[in-house]
């Protein structure tokens, strides 16, 4: 006789929960999505860059962020992250090409409420093209940098947010992926 799982699921008694559950007693927290693109180039020397928006609105308008956005109710993670990527940068990836790499969450990240951000990444292969970047939606602008245009000893631009940790940590990511000597 095999293993029988006891289940004590009574799907009554959950039905009555949910109609009278009020999630109103807890906080409100975002949820939001941002990419990590990268673009590489191997020759003369193995070299970066990773992808930002400008922002065109507050919080942080006119400083530079990774492309990104809050989940809509009806969209699953990876959608929201290619929805975002797509409106903010004119680049068009399928979701499952994009990767989780890390997840943000620390109180106060965000001045406008509790926001926890799940990072994706991609690493554009030969075959990809963003020559047609163009800034949509909330971001002014659109263009890539590299590391030392970020963290070097004369950075170009200020980050919003947390984005200095976040794209420090996305191209640690990036380090770890690909078996090139990269800055």
């Amino acid at each position: 006789m095999p293993n029988e799982i006891a289940d004590e699921y009574d799907a009554d008694s959950e039905i009555e929960f949910l109609a009278t559950y009020d999630p109103s007693g807890f906080d409100r927290i975002g949820v939001t999505v941002d990419v990590a693109l990268f673009r590489l180039e191997r020759a003369p020397k193995a070299t970066a860059q990773i992808l930002l928006i400008k922002r065109g609105r507050p919080p942080y308008k006119g400083r530079w962020a990774l492309p990104g956005g809050f989940v809509e109710l009806s969209e699953d993670l990876d959608e929201a992250a290619s929805r975002e990527l797509w409106e903010e940068t004119g680049i068009e990836v399928a979701p499952s090409r994009l990767r989780q790499i890390h997840t943000y969450g620390a109180p106060g990240r965000d001045p406008r409420m509790r926001i926890v951000s799940i990072v994706y990444g991609l690493v554009l292969t030969g075959t990809d093209s963003i020559d047609d970047l163009s800034a949509g939606d909330d971001a002014a602008d659109a263009e890539m940098f590299s590391s030392e245009d970020l963290f070097g000893a004369s950075p170009k631009v200020r980050l919003a947010f947390d984005h200095e940790r976040v794209v420090s940590d996305s191209f640690a990511w990036l380090r770890e992926q690909v078996p090139l000597d990269l800055p």
